[in-house]
């Protein structure tokens, strides 16, 4: 069997870059794995393709400035030449830096996500539809229990509002752990958008 070296990385998407899909994601990178020339681990079968994994699909439109992913290869590298080179055959949008030694996981992700929210409308509105979220419970039926109810209110951490740009820390709660998109929704409800100008204009993870 063929030796094993796993490292984890980091990598960014970004302006037009965020419109791909997950599977056009993991397609772009794999290309780039050929391209660059390392010597990569394939799995075993009949169909054998490139050890990448990534612990989370990033929805469409979702931009990222530190997503992990791994890759295993037959040899030892220097990770820093590997982001080098995959960084020179990604194209423009992508970016890949080094988040951990040779087979260790990075730090961060269990404790929650943050996301920065650019908007155009009224900050005054904002302001208010934010303080209202902390201050009220938000419910919704759980998607995984059928019939069961969870409290999205439980899920933020923190929302911290600006002109242009708001901040929303999420945390896991009990194991579980809400849609970015069943946040916003909901956001919107409490704010009352419909009769105040409001757009989003970009969702990034930081």
């Amino acid at each position: 069997m063929a030796a094993k070296y796993q490292y984890w990385f980091e990598y960014s998407k970004e302006a037009k870059a965020s419109f791909h899909s997950h599977l056009e994601t993991v397609r772009i990178f794999k290309r780039a794995v050929r391209r660059s020339g390392l010597d990569v681990r394939f799995t075993s079968g009949f169909n054998p393709h490139i050890r990448f994994s990534t612990p989370t699909a990033l929805p469409v439109g979702l931009a990222v400035r530190a997503e992990r992913f791994a890759l295993c290869f037959t040899r030892a590298y220097d990770p820093l030449e590997i982001a080098r080179r995959l960084n020179g055959c990604l194209p423009n949008g992508f970016g890949v830096h080094v988040a951990a030694a040779e087979g260790a996981a990075p730090d961060g992700g269990a404790g929650g996500d943050e996301f920065e929210i650019c908007y155009r409308g009224d900050l005054e509105v904002v302001r208010a539809a934010a303080d209202s979220w902390l201050r009220r419970e938000a419910i919704v039926p759980d998607r995984r229990k059928e019939g069961e109810e969870v409290g999205l209110s439980q899920f933020v951490d923190r929302i911290e509002v600006e002109r242009g740009r708001m901040v929303i820390g999420i945390v896991p709660r009990d194991g579980k752990f809400p849609r970015l998109s069943e946040l916003l929704n909901r956001f919107y409800a409490i704010g009352k958008y419909s009769e105040s100008p409001f757009r989003i204009l970009g969702v990034t993870r930081l």
